[in-house]
Formats: C-alpha cells, structure tokens, sequence
C-alpha cells in the first residue's frame, strides 16, 4: 500500500511542478508582452492622434510616422522572437503575434498615406482608401486583441492566476 500512495504522491508532485512550470512561462511571457508591446500601444496612440487629428508640420508628420513604422516593427520583432515551450503559452503566443502584425498593417497603412501626402504622390481619393483600409486592418487587430484577452482569461482561470496592478 505504501508504495502505491508513494507513486501517487510522487505524480501529484510531478503534476504540480508541470504546473507551475506551465504558469511560470505564461506569466512570464504574458509579463514581456505587457512591458515590450503594450506599453508602446500608448504611444501608438500619440502619434496616431498627431497625424489624424492634429494640423502638423511636415517634420512633424513625417517624425510622427517614422515613430510610428519603428513602434510597429518592434513590437512585431519582440513578439517573433519569442519561443515559449508550453502549448497553452503558444496558442497565447500565436494570437498576441497576429494582433501585432494586423496593428501593424494598420500602422503601415498609416504611414504610406503620410508620407505620400509630404510627398505629394497621392490624391484626396488615395488618402481616404488608405485611411479606410488602415482602419479596417485596425478593427482586424482589434478583434483579435480581444481574443488574446479571452485566452488570457482562460489561461488565468486554469491556472490561478490573478492581474497585478503597479
């Protein structure tokens, strides 16, 4: 009998330790998104509100979007070079990454129309395809942020995990 609750016990020890080892790399990946690419969202925002809304000067503008092409590939890079192990971590992985690529369209499409207006080699009509294509890729990234949100929730919920706010 014994070694019968020895091997159970010894599994349930195993399964535990797989465990936290499957909510370690959740946390940490998750951790790294927050800090690498959602804490650029913000910025995003900035300099998106400089070329929509703003009247700015063409240094401005085209700072604006250069800020705005860099903001895009890192948070793409970021995301590309990271190699979670556990499959729960790259499910979250997949869709966080396709949330960045489709923002990023988004941004490139911003950019494009920019710098095509400083340019001067594009018209009224292009202007407003690129803009209407930028916000259709922008409701795609949206979308698929907020399924990343859901498989967060999922992931939380699986593992006991519980938001911090700092």
């Amino acid at each position: 009998m014994r070694k019968y609750l020895l091997g159970i016990g010894a599994a349930l020890l195993v399964f535990l330790v797989a465990c936290q080892s499957e909510s370690k790399e959740v946390i940490d990946f998750h951790n790294g998104y927050i800090d690498n690419v959602d804490a650029k969202l913000e910025e995003v925002d900035e300099q998106t509100e400089i070329i929509y809304n703003g009247d700015p000067s063409d240094e401005e503008a085209e700072e604006a979007a250069d800020k705005l092409e860099s903001l895009g590939n890192e948070m793409v890079e970021y995301l590309e070079d990271q190699d979670p192990e556990q499959e729960d971590t790259k499910e979250y992985k997949a869709l966080r990454l396709e949330f960045a690529k489709l923002y990023k369209e988004s941004i490139d499409l911003d950019v494009e129309w920019v710098r095509g207006v400083l340019e001067g080699s594009i018209d009224d009509n292009d202007v407003e395809e690129l803009m209407n294509a930028s916000y259709e890729k922008y409701e795609e990234a949206s979308d698929k942020f907020d399924e990343a949100e859901e498989k967060l929730d999922e992931l939380s919920d699986e593992y006991g995990l519980e938001e911090i706010e700092e």
